[in-house]
């Protein structure tokens, strides 16, 4: 996205993205974040942690978007099983360090 700072943007795309009185569910988050993270919106750093083997060579895996939806809501102090995310709900999970959406 062009223009703006991550707040602003991440605000429309919660506004553009709700399908229900100005609520975003669950599965709809999860979505958005996917594609961010398939536009390359997401930093790559954030996609991956540490997997199981670190010897002889270290291991990553790729983290689902429900995995970083979940870690950010965790961060910012969301409920991550909620049925719905308002406007500043989804705003906080996307700038949070967990998805750092720029």
């Amino acid at each position: 996205c062009a223009g703006g700072d991550a707040v602003e943007r991440a605000a429309a795309l919660a506004r553009s993205a709700a399908l229900v009185e100005d609520a975003l569910d669950r599965r709809g988050l999860d979505g958005l974040v996917r594609r961010l993270v398939e536009a390359g919106q997401v930093p790559a750093r954030k996609q991956v942690t540490e997997g199981e083997a670190s010897f002889p060579v270290q291991t990553y895996v790729r983290r689902t978007p429900s995995e970083l939806v979940d870690e950010a809501a965790a961060e910012v102090g969301v409920d991550a099983a909620s049925d719905s995310f308002l406007e500043q709900d989804v705003v906080a999970i996307l700038t949070s360090k967990a998805v750092d959406y720029r």
